[in-house]
């Protein structure tokens, strides 16, 4: 673990200084990106485990150690805001990743070898997340020229509506990962899931269209996002549905049907903004970004639903 995530540090590092040429903020994004990664691995390796309070330490201090250096540097300025937030960045990602200190390695297990004995998977996962980002990258990087700087700022806030989405179900990913899929497939999560999507919509709708207003947010991106609070919560819940779905399909699919998945969420990330851009400017892409979002979870759970189908069909009879 401790090599992939120098690795990708040092990748972070050496992309920043050749677009930005930032000396210092790309060694704070070295050092930033790798005790990250790092900490994430430590922290699905415990909490699978079973050992919860390595983790929950581990995140507690991240954003405490995060907030307060921000804060300091607020007060007693070295540098400009993104120096300052990169820094404060790199020292929370310490300060989490002290919690699991690395083992000392056996005999063979440095990458090399960790690769070689997960080629397969590693290609499967890997193809899926490339397609994962042309789709998150390659639709945005289109329209905001097209939108401008303003629209494309509230385009871009429907999908930070959805970030408690990620802070529910990123931390449970561990454990997620260690349910069958008959479990995961069956109607009991299928319930619980489309409830909890519920009501998380249903928050952020009040918040959107209620106490948004109501504040001194209403000149801001988020006050512009009033106005699409039906869509916004429409997104949320299709965000929640379709990224436990996806945690599930990427734990349990094979190859071909994870592929499958993917392609369908790739065409549509990019086909529903533009098509909706072409028809109805700001508010058609929106409107195309949730249709597409809607398509892809639903895509997701019948994938998961069909494949726990296969394997009830293939088990043995006794």
């Amino acid at each position: 673990m401790m090599q992939l995530s120098l690795l990708a540090g040092v990748a972070a590092g050496a992309a920043t200084v050749a677009v930005f040429h930032d000396v210092s903020i790309a060694l704070l994004l070295v050092v930033s990106v790798a005790l990250n990664l790092y900490r994430l691995g430590g922290r699905f390796y415990y909490s699978a485990m079973g050992h919860r309070r390595l983790p929950v330490g581990s995140d507690a201090s991240t954003i405490a150690v995060f907030a307060a250096t921000v804060i300091v540097f607020r007060i007693f300025p070295i540098g400009d805001d993104l120096f300052t937030v990169t820094l404060a960045w790199a020292t929370s990602s310490l300060a989490g990743a002290l919690f699991f200190l690395p083992a000392k390695a056996a005999p063979g297990s440095g990458l090399v070898t960790w690769y070689r004995a997960r080629k397969t998977v590693v290609h499967t996962l890997l193809g899926d997340s490339l397609l994962m980002d042309l789709g998150a990258n390659a639709v945005p990087a289109v329209l905001a020229p097209l939108l401008g700087a303003k629209n494309f700022g509230i385009y871009r806030g429907i999908s930070s509506v959805a970030t408690p989405v990620q802070l529910v179900l990123d931390p449970l990913r561990p454990t997620l990962a260690q349910l069958t899929l008959p479990v995961l497939a069956g109607r009991r999560y299928l319930f619980a899931v489309m409830g909890v999507a519920g009501m998380m919509a249903a928050g952020c709708y009040v918040v959107l269209a209620a106490i948004v207003p109501q504040t001194g947010l209403a000149s801001t991106t988020l006050g512009s996002l009033s106005e699409f609070a039906v869509a916004c919560a429409i997104f949320v819940a299709m965000n929640f549905l379709g990224h436990f779905y996806y945690i599930a399909s990427r734990n349990h699919l094979p190859r071909r049907e994870l592929f499958a998945g993917r392609v369908v969420q790739t065409v549509g990330a990019i086909a529903g903004p533009m098509l909706g851009l072409l028809l109805g400017g700001l508010s058609g892409a929106i409107w195309g970004f949730v249709a597409a979002s809607a398509v892809s979870s639903a895509g997701w759970l019948l994938l998961v639903q069909y494949q726990n189908q296969v394997q009830r069909s293939e088990a043995p009879v006794h």
